[in-house]
């Protein structure tokens, strides 16, 4: 089988030779690797050169800055093979990766996007747990629902079917692409979980993954800082863009999906996120005490206190 790969190149002098190389060594070799360079500001392109050699590197220079969305939506235009692998230009890729995630997509007949598990680690390669742990995933939980809820997927991780790729594009501007992509294969029923860990996914310095790794008072201080309700508001509003998005090609009938999208409607209409959205009723914030945690009530009345101190 025939895979292509994309890197969303971004001042990544430190780490992406180490990618690269790892994806030049794989079992089974890609056609293809098409690299796009968002306008580094660092020695990027010159580690580049190095792989002007390649026959199957190629280092796409032209265009302006356009943050790593658009930048992964460009790639897609490059893309020749059936399957295509979406890369960051900081991990590393077991050698197997392509050959095991191939496998699984293959035996699952119809499959349209496979994602694999990774081996979470620090700046060094030190493992520091298992990525779906941190986002409290197994592969029973395929559910729309359930992605919905919170993205389970990570772009680094992900083999897609090239044509249901491009019946995805444009990227909408307001969602992750892994996000984007992960639901609409959710809702064709044709998302593959591979439970193998495949990557060495690198976090850097402070990133949100690692917080789970701190005390319980760290991570409190970590939850009040504004940082973390400007980071919640901004999913809240990728979870809402989303809805609004499915719902106009798919008809959401499941009760519980049905009554979570309401939720989140009734959360846009309190938040003054969607003005459009009429205030909620009485009964309607009975339906957000139901459903919503302790801890989530007391965020939410924090983001909202900090969203009219912003306005």
């Amino acid at each position: 089988m025939k895979y292509d790969v994309i890197v969303a190149a971004f001042n990544g002098e430190n780490f992406i030779e180490e990618q690269i190389d790892s994806i030049l060594n794989q079992t089974i070799k890609p056609e293809n690797i098409f690299i796009r360079d968002d306008s580094s500001t660092d020695k990027t392109l010159e580690v580049l050169a190095k792989y002007q050699q390649h026959e199957s590197v190629h280092v796409i220079k032209k265009g302006c800055n356009l943050g790593y969305i658009k930048n992964f939506e460009k790639l897609i235009s490059y893309i020749e093979s059936k399957y295509v692998f979406f890369s960051d230009q900081d991990d590393v890729w077991s050698p197997n990766k392509a050959e095991v995630m191939l496998g699984e997509l293959q035996i699952s007949g119809d499959g349209l996007v496979a994602f694999s598990n990774a081996c979470v680690t620090d700046n060094s390669l030190k493992p520091i747990g298992i990525l779906w742990d941190f986002v409290k995933y197994s592969p029973d939980q395929n559910s729309l629902l359930r992605v919905l809820k919170s993205n389970f997927v990570t772009g680094a991780t992900m083999l897609v079917n090239t044509a249901f790729l491009n019946e995805l594009t444009p990227f909408p501007e307001e969602i992750p692409h892994d996000y984007w992509i992960a639901t609409n294969a959710v809702i064709r029923g044709r998302l593959i979980p591979v439970d193998q860990l495949l990557i060495y996914y690198r976090q850097h310095n402070a990133n949100v993954i690692g917080i789970k790794n701190k005390g319980y008072y760290t991570r409190l201080i970590d939850f009040m800082k504004p940082s973390s309700s400007k980071r919640r508001i901004v999913f809240f509003n990728e979870k809402l863009s989303l809805i609004k998005l499915i719902s106009k090609d798919f008809d959401l009938n499941d009760h519980l999906l049905v009554r979570y999208c309401n939720f989140i409607k009734i959360k846009s209409s309190i938040y003054r996120v969607d003005k459009a959205l009429p205030f909620p009723k009485l009964s309607q914030f009975f339906l957000y005490f139901k459903i919503s945690s302790l801890k989530n009530i007391f965020l939410d009345v924090y983001d909202y206190a900090f969203m009219g101190f912003i306005r």
